[in-house]
């Protein structure tokens, strides 16, 4: 296949939270890799018109994972255009089942889309583009069933196994108790993956030019974890913590910490990391974030310091039971 020039073969799109990076695979059958967070779709028809492409040119959106800034705007585009949807079975689970996918929801107290598994992918499958050909890579640990995706031309598209400057959040109360152990794992298998890696487009964050080095790192972060378990927890406390914040814009402390009395997620790590209630935790938990510089109160309003878009106002009314 002859391409435009200035032209890739893998399209790497960088987002700001609370969406994710994406990924577009050009060929005869060109694939899109996670198309991000809900209010993301007519971004995504802006890039793949860019590229000449039409949504029904697809054949599938993959996902990396269940979330919803990954996959949000899934709904849209199945709905709207028929697209193929590809996703491992046990993380189709969380969007299939409606039980299992108002739990997540009420979890995370976010929103989780609905959409049908035309296709379900497995650790080994290689899906081919009539260019780049894309394999799965069954990278659990971040959630249960996690892939990675890479192309034989050298793009390694991670979701959220590692960043270029960070980890993402490991919550064994939604993904099991040796989530970490098996992120560790999932890492030293990426790093044994026999074709060089001479990129990487992690779900956030910048294009990965030394993916070694980057998987070392996260590694090294990751063992201390083992170690010093409250350190995996405060981390993702803050990330749960913020990102909260970026879908409603950010809250007065009040407001938060009613929030926050009501999340499961900070129920579940007040009571079993930190062995207190949620009402004894809260004030430490909100001192934290200030004293990392995860927050800033501006105009008596509390917003995470990470760059955001937020929401347009009222978006996710009802979209979280």
């Amino acid at each position: 296949m002859r391409l435009p020039p200035n032209r890739r073969p893998v399209e790497l799109i960088e987002r700001t939270f609370p969406s994710a990076n994406m990924a577009i695979i050009r060929g005869p059958r060109p694939i899109l890799i996670d198309p991000g967070f809900a209010t993301d779709a007519a971004e995504v028809e802006a890039h793949l018109d860019r590229l000449d492409l039409h949504p029904r040119d697809l054949q599938c959106i993959a996902l990396t994972h269940y979330h919803c800034d990954h996959n949000g705007a899934v709904e849209y585009f199945q709905q709207t255009y028929g697209v193929p949807i590809a996703a491992e079975r046990t993380e189709a689970a969380a969007a299939v089942d409606g039980t299992l996918r108002r739990m997540v929801s009420r979890w995370y107290v976010q929103p989780a889309p609905r959409y049908t598994v035309d296709v379900y992918l497995d650790d080994g499958m290689v899906l081919e583009t009539g260019g780049p050909a894309v394999q799965a890579v069954a990278t659990p640990g971040h959630t249960v069933g996690h892939l990675s995706f890479v192309t034989d031309e050298g793009t390694l598209i991670a979701g959220d196994t590692f960043h270029a400057n960070d980890v993402a959040p490991v919550t064994p109360f939604r993904e099991g108790a040796t989530s970490l152990h098996r992120l560790i794992e999932s890492i030293h298998r990426l790093l044994a993956i026999d074709a060089p890696v001479r990129r990487a487009l992690s779900g956030h964050g910048p294009v990965i030019t030394a993916p070694v080095e980057a998987m070392e790192a996260a590694l090294e972060r990751l063992d201390t974890w083992v170690a010093e378990p409250e350190r995996a927890a405060w981390h993702a406390l803050k990330r749960l913590g913020t990102y909260n914040l970026m879908l409603t814009d950010g809250m007065t402390e009040r407001d938060f910490t009613t929030f926050l009395l009501q999340a499961p997620w900070f129920v579940d790590y007040a009571k079993h990391a930190f062995d207190t209630t949620p009402q004894d935790f809260v004030t430490s938990y909100i001192a934290e974030l200030k004293r990392a510089n995860a927050v800033v109160i501006d105009g008596g309003v509390m917003r995470p310091t990470t760059p955001y878009h937020p929401p347009p106002p009222g978006w996710l009314a009802g979209d979280t039971g």
